[in-house]
């Protein structure tokens, strides 16, 4: 499951004009919001499939990353884990967002769109 939602959120293979229309978005985010809990408790048993679903969207990515739960206020069940050693990674398991350095792949980084040449 954590795979799917990570594809769905990151792949075009899946931006269908039902998917694009919100549809699929809604029924999939009811999904996960409903199965969140479980999710995120399989997940952090197997911490090393985190890295897995990163290797999905990125391709190549460091072999063992140090993957931890993201607190927030005190709460540690916010379905976001992260990982660093040159970058950060974050991967939202309620919505399948994966941020590399604060920033969604393949958005061009802020020293190129800051650029005057740019």
């Amino acid at each position: 499951m954590t795979e799917l939602i990570v594809l769905f959120k990151n792949k075009p293979l899946f931006a269908s004009d039902f998917a694009r229309s919100g549809g699929l978005h809604e029924a999939v985010s009811h999904l996960m919001a409903a199965q969140i809990d479980h999710v995120v408790k399989h997940v952090s048993a197997n911490l090393p499939h985190l890295t897995k679903c990163l290797s999905l969207i990125l391709g190549v990515v460091p072999n063992g990353l140090d993957w931890t739960p993201v607190t927030y206020d005190n709460s540690t069940n916010t379905g976001c884990f992260e990982a660093g050693t040159n970058h950060l990674y974050l991967i939202n398991l309620l919505n399948g967002t994966i941020l590399v350095d604060g920033v969604p792949p393949g958005f061009l980084p802020e020293s190129v769109v800051t650029n005057p040449l740019y």
